[in-house]
């Protein structure tokens, strides 16, 4: 008997044993598998997880003028670029860019900054199951929201501080905001959502006087928590072509691309959608060691507006370009309303751009002369052409 029950005794200390193994493999597990969780106010942690290609961003602190105050009716933001906006032009003056003017809304869902992580301001907001950070970036800000599970909001609000009447105008890249007067006033990037697998969930704006609400679809099955969403602002400039119209500036594009565009390696026709274009700019004719502009043409949108025609189109930077893959740039044409001043008809360019690598050669402040000069360049171009 005794025999007997020592080899039960035995037994169940065997299994007992085999038992807190297996326990504490399991809360292992458990621990290894929270740990790799992000932790929503860990922006770092967060963005590397969901977004990487946000991560591998380089910003210049001289790219835009950006300011964050804590309102008693959330967080007021306002950008704006660097430099003073020049006066539009005369009539028979040469063209020369004009920035979109200083651009603030106040996001109500964040009530709290909670601390700094770096560049970016991480926010707490109306929802334990969402975190927000305000990020900088090359010409622009971006409020990435957090959100750690289906508890979350669905809508996420920001009120911008624009005129009566402003409106958002769609473009390849997302949306135009255009005041009642026909200024450009930035743009919207597209808005998206991602959860921890990458999978994307579907989202939109919805636009309502100046009130831009961000929406996104947390009631599909299998999310992976978190979801990351991101709405984003960049500033632009324009110029204003005044002896050409839209129609008459598309069909001079059309006739002789490079005519006009003034780029090294830009085709004589107008480009395909993905076409790729060896693009080279030289900091003078011949010099040696040209900068990589190799990109790659998106598409050409063309829309009718209240009887106007609009067409933009875009090129995204390849992996060689120098502004660094995923960058891109947007050209859009629109009818001046004769009413404003300089009072003759004409077409406004605005061009976009949104770049990843903030280190070119020669430094920023010295690229982004350079580029405003050429894109007056290929203003002036079509104006004379």
């Amino acid at each position: 008997m005794t025999s007997v029950f020592g080899r039960r005794s035995g037994m169940v200390r065997a299994l007992a044993g085999a038992a807190a193994v297996a326990a504490m493999v399991a809360s292992n597990i458990t621990a290894a598998a929270a740990a790799e969780v992000p932790d929503i106010y860990d922006p770092s942690a967060t963005i590397a997880e969901i977004a990487p290609e946000i991560a591998r961003e380089t910003t210049s602190p001289d790219s835009v003028d950006l300011t964050i105050n804590n309102g008693s009716t959330g967080a007021i933001v306002s950008l704006s670029a660097p430099e003073a906006a020049a006066e539009r032009r005369g009539a028979g003056e040469d063209v020369s860019g004009v920035a979109s003017p200083e651009l603030t809304f106040t996001a109500p869902y964040l009530v709290s900054e909670r601390e700094k992580s770096g560049d970016i301001s991480v926010w707490n907001t109306t929802s334990s199951a969402a975190a927000a950070y305000i990020q900088p970036m090359n010409g622009g800000v971006r409020i990435l929201t957090a959100i750690a599970d289906d508890s979350a909001p669905r809508e996420y609000t920001y009120h911008l501080d624009v005129p009566a009447g402003t409106e958002l105008r769609e473009n390849d890249l997302g949306f135009m905001i255009w005041s009642a007067e026909n200024d450009f006033l930035g743009q919207i990037h597209k808005p998206w959502a991602r959860d921890s697998s990458g999978r994307d969930l579907d989202t939109h704006y919805e636009w309502n006087d100046g009130t831009l609400t961000q929406v996104v679809d947390l009631d599909v099955s299998g999310i992976d928590f978190p979801v990351l969403i991101d709405p984003a602002w960049t500033y632009g400039y324009s110029y204003d072509i005044a002896l050409k119209s839209v129609a008459q500036t598309r069909n001079l594009l059309y006739s002789c691309f490079n005519c006009y565009f003034p780029v090294e390696g830009a085709p004589s026709w107008f480009p395909s959608p993905d076409e790729y274009l060896p693009l080279i700019v030289r900091a003078f004719p011949g010099a040696p060691f040209p900068l990589d502009f190799s990109c790659y043409f998106n598409n050409e949108q063309r829309t009718v507006y209240e009887g106007y025609t609009y067409f933009n189109y875009s090129f995204r930077a390849s992996s060689t370009h120098v502004d660094g893959f995923g960058s891109w740039i947007s050209f859009d044409f629109s009818p001046r309303d004769p009413s404003q001043a300089p009072a003759y008809a004409g077409t406004r360019l605005v061009v976009n751009a949104y770049i990843v690598n903030s280190n070119p050669p020669g430094g920023q402040w010295l690229y982004s002369e350079f580029a405003r000069g050429n894109w007056a360049t290929f203003a002036n171009n079509i104006e004379t052409g």
